[in-house]
């Protein structure tokens, strides 16, 4: 079976501001359906998924920072044709060169108000079959991850889509 756990790191306040935020990240994950109501695949077809993520706005009082998501591959995948395809953060969409493995790498993202500088991990490791992806808001003058509580990779989510993400993938 294939297992899914996330979590948005919550944005906590200094010390010197006893006031807390957080953020809150839900996720889902779409699959090819197959066929029949027992969603039979053809050994050998490539499965596609899509990993949904969000700063639900029912539970976060801040934007996320940092987006963590961790995807076991089932033992009965090859683990070596994994292709990733590309991820979408806040409506931006990011498409991959056609082979691709794994992105690192940072893109800035427009949010209207503010630009947010992402650095982009998306890795499998193929001893423990474990896909990380982590999205990270980094302050671009210091190269460290952001501090300031009213900026990050997802806002908390409304109508449009501004706290939404997900990056997709196929694999045997």
């Amino acid at each position: 079976s294939m297992s899914l756990a996330g979590r948005a790191i919550p944005s906590n306040a200094t010390s010197a501001n006893p006031q807390s935020a957080s953020s809150h990240d839900p996720n889902d994950k779409l699959s090819t359906a197959g066929a029949t109501e027992l969603h039979f695949v053809q050994n050998g077809s490539r499965l596609q998924y899509t990993v949904l993520f969000e700063n639900d706005p029912e539970n976060a009082t801040a934007p996320a920072r940092k987006v963590y998501v961790r995807d076991v591959m089932d033992d009965n995948l090859d683990i070596n044709t994994f292709q990733l395809h590309g991820f979408t953060l806040a409506g931006h969409a990011y498409q991959l060169p056609e082979g691709r493995d794994s992105f690192n790498g940072n893109v800035v993202l427009d949010l209207g108000d503010a630009e947010i500088t992402v650095a982009v991990a998306i890795n499998i490791d193929s001893e423990t079959r474990e896909l990380i992806a982590s999205f990270t808001a980094i302050d671009p003058e210091t190269g460290f991850e952001l501090q300031d509580l009213t900026k990050g990779v997802l806002l908390v989510n409304d109508e449009s889509g501004r706290g939404e993400g997900n990056f997709n993938y196929s694999i045997q």
